[in-house]
Order: C-alpha cells, then sequence, then structure tokens
C-alpha cells in the first residue's frame, strides 16, 4: 500500500511532530510505502486543515483516491470559523482524543470520525498498537472506497436499465467500467486481468448492444485497447472479444499500470 502525506507547517508543536513520527514508523512497521509522487492508494493529511491541505484532499476525493484525514485538534469550537465550509463527506478522519472525536463526530456528521491516541504524548497507547490500528483504519478506507466505487458503477449501469434488460450484459459493462477505474489509478492487477478475461470468456451477451453501450458509456476506446492488453497478459482470444481490439497509444499506457 502507497501512502502520500501531506501536512501543514507544524514544525513548531512537539505533540503534531510526535505523531508525524510516529505515522511514518506505523507506515515502515506494515510494510507500506511512503510516496512523493502521484500514484498512491491513500492520501494522509495531517495538521491544520489550511488552503493548500484542502486543495489536496479535494485533488484526492477528484481522482477517486480515499483520504484520512488527521487534523490534530486543530478544529475545535474556539477556532472553526475559517472551516466551516470544508466537510470530508463519507471520509475518515483521524482524532487523537474523545473530546476531539465528539466534537468532530456532531460536527460532521455522516464521517467515519475514529480515534487513535497519539503515542508521542500519552502512555494509553504504545508504539506497536498504534502501527496495529492504522493498518486497521488504512485497510478499512479501502475496502469502503473500493465498495463506494463499486456501487457507483452499479448506479450508473441502473440508469440505462431500460436499454440493457441482459443481466449478463450489465456484469460485463459494470466491470469494463470498474477496469477504467483501476487504470485511472494505475493499479490494475494481473488477477482483476485474469478474471474480467474469464467473465468475457464465459458470458453470452449481444455483443452489437455491447458496442453500443460502451460507445454510450464513453469507454469505448478504452476497452479496445484493454482488449489488445489483455491478448497478452490473459488468455483471452479474438472470439470471445466484444469488439475489435487495437493496439495504440493507449494500450502502451495501459501496460504501465499492471502490477
Amino acid at each position: 500500500m502507497r501512502i502520500r502525506i501531506e501536512y501543514s507547517n507544524i514544525s513548531g508543536n512537539t505533540a503534531q511532530m510526535a505523531f508525524l513520527n510516529s505515522l511514518k514508523k506505523a507506515i515502515e512497521d506494515n510494510d507500506m510505502v511512503i510516496t512523493d509522487n502521484n500514484d498512491y492508494d491513500v492520501l494522509h493529511a495531517v495538521g491544520t486543515p489550511t488552503q493548500t491541505i484542502i486543495s489536496k484532499m479535494r485533488n484526492a476525493r477528484r481522482r477517486l483516491i480515499p483520504v484520512v484525514y488527521s487534523p490534530l485538534a486543530t478544529i475545535s469550537p474556539w477556532n472553526s470559523s475559517c472551516y466551516e465550509k470544508f466537510i470530508l463527506k463519507n471520509g475518515f478522519i483521524h482524532a487523537v482524543g474523545e473530546n476531539e472525536q465528539k466534537f468532530l463526530q456532531e460536527k460532521y456528521k455522516g464521517t467515519n470520525v475514529v480515534l487513535i491516541k497519539n503515542p508521542g504524548v500519552t502512555h494509553d497507547i504504545s508504539q506497536a498498537l498504534f502501527s496495529a490500528n492504522f493498518k486497521q483504519l488504512y485497510d478499512e478506507v479501502i475496502i469502503k472506497h473500493e465498495e463506494a466505487i463499486k456501487d457507483n458503477i452499479a448506479k450508473r449501469i441502473e440508469k440505462l436499465k431500460d436499454d440493457i434488460q441482459d443481466n449478463v450484459l450489465k456484469d460485463v459493462l459494470k466491470s469494463c467500467l470498474y477496469m477504467r477505474y483501476r487504470y485511472h489509478r494505475r493499479q490494475i492487477a494481473q488477477q482483476e486481468l485474469d478474471d474480467f478475461c474469464t467473465l468475457l470468456i464465459n458470458s453470452d451477451y449481444d455483443e452489437d448492444k455491447m458496442a453500443e453501450i460502451l460507445d454510450r458509456l464513453k469507454i469505448y476506446d478504452f476497452m479496445e485497447s484493454l482488449e489488445k492488453v489483455m491478448e497478452e497478459k490473459t488468455q483471452l482470444s479474438e472470439g470471445f472479444m466484444p469488439i475489435t481490439a487495437i493496439d495504440n497509444n493507449l494500450t502502451k499506457k495501459i501496460k504501465k499500470t499492471i502490477l
């Protein structure tokens, strides 16, 4: 798992610096990776919700990347006026104390607020437990994010229910949209390609209808390039491709995202 950490100016705050050091150790303890590039699995924002921090979180959400936010007690009843418009809807906010957790739960209803204390300032939690708790949190964030993505895809297909009566075709289209999402996240697993290949081989559907819906969903170009990749990386052959495969620049880009 690749974690990108973004934080506001915390150099003058001993407690916040202690938390950041503990967080970095937790990521290392769990064999995860701290990355500075744009290919990451979770954005973890830390500290005061400055415009820069808020912009980083919003950008991640636009890219369909899950976000964890640790304000470290910088959002409170006495300093919240600048941040009234900021709400991490359906996201995860981390609190370091019971009072902060209660306040954030009341302020941002519908948001997951998780309590994990800061081992740098209290003996109530060890570094080992802190590391284990954050591993569990990151795993939960990924799982819920994936569930939300698949739910949104299902809703998008359901809007076409008047044009698609075939449940098999719906399943194939859902998989097409999910593979495009994985491409945009720059992380298509080989197992995902294999599973999609199996679905295409074992499914019987109207290929002309499939081509029509792919075009309407604006993923026709992606699918024809993905098929070319699958022809090389999986057991998919021409006879099981719903549309003609094409080898182009998009094909090369897709190949680079395969894990």
